[in-house]
């Protein structure tokens, strides 16, 4: 993501910058809000919401058919989301959470991310079981730009579905 593109943040996840062009009602990629059981203060991105299905293929023989492979879907693997938001002085929350996890007392919390219209209603809603940080990341820090460094965290998590 450019860091241009950063700076319109607003409070609670909501983004400024709208297109031009948006009929009402339809969902809008910078306009979202996350709960996690955080402050949710600004979260300027998200990225990883989905799942895969591998397929696993398999053999069909007998004697009345020759060998062909057909192919099915497999076992689903959760994607990882990463989220990101300025570095809020005093507020270690997201980082307490990864410490807790990597000291091995994994705290998990079940989440939502929500997308919204141009209203700020809630276009489309996916909510995320078991949630756990397994990466904590603060970029940039350069003595040749002044925009504020982003805490980025990833998390992975067991299951999610859209509920809108």
């Amino acid at each position: 993501m450019k860091p241009a593109r950063l700076l319109t943040a607003a409070v609670a996840g909501l983004m400024l910058a709208s297109p031009a062009i948006a009929a009402p009602g339809d969902c809008m990629g910078d306009h979202f809000l996350v709960e996690i059981g955080t402050t949710d203060r600004g979260f300027l991105y998200v990225d990883g919401i989905g799942a895969d299905a591998a397929g696993v293929a398999t053999r069909v023989s007998g004697a009345q058919v020759s060998t062909r492979v057909t192919v099915k879907p497999g076992n689903t693997v959760q994607g990882t989301l990463t989220l990101g938001r300025y570095l809020i002085s005093g507020d270690t929350e997201l980082f307490d959470w990864w410490e807790n996890t990597s000291e091995r007392r994994p705290e998990r919390r079940d989440g939502i991310i929500s997308l919204l219209n141009a209203e700020h209603e809630p276009c489309a809603v996916f909510k995320f079981a078991d949630m756990t940080p397994t990466a904590y990341r603060l970029l940039p820090i350069s003595a040749n730009d002044d925009t504020p460094p982003i805490e980025e965290i990833e998390v992975i998590f067991t299951t999610f579905r859209r509920t809108d």
